[in-house]
């Protein structure tokens, strides 16, 4: 029988703490994790736009729609996340969407 000997790579030690080597893919998974969540919450917020432009459903229903407890609670989000209102929002870019014939 033939045994191999496997050189193992003690700089990965160095970066983790108790000395375990599982740290480095636990931060990855993390990372990973938060860039899916990322993606999620922008891909969220271009469905609330482009549901202000596209739509003329009110922002009580769109609030409603996409799951917001209260209409309130939905402009506050928009607020933080965009920087204006949801109804600014929308007023500002419809007249940029092209006049259906």
């Amino acid at each position: 029988m033939q045994f191999t000997h496997m050189a193992v790579d003690n700089s990965q030690r160095e970066l983790t703490p108790h000395g375990t080597t599982e740290f480095p893919l636990a931060v990855y998974m993390t990372q990973l994790r938060l860039k899916l969540l990322g993606y999620v919450e922008w891909h969220w917020h271009n469905e609330l736009q482009l549901c202000l432009v596209t739509t003329d459903l009110s922002i009580t229903e769109i609030a409603v729609n996409c799951g917001f407890s209260t209409s309130s609670y939905y402009i506050k989000h928009f607020r933080e996340s965009c920087g204006h209102s949801p109804s600014a929002y929308r007023k500002a870019h419809k007249a940029d969407e092209p006049e259906k014939k």
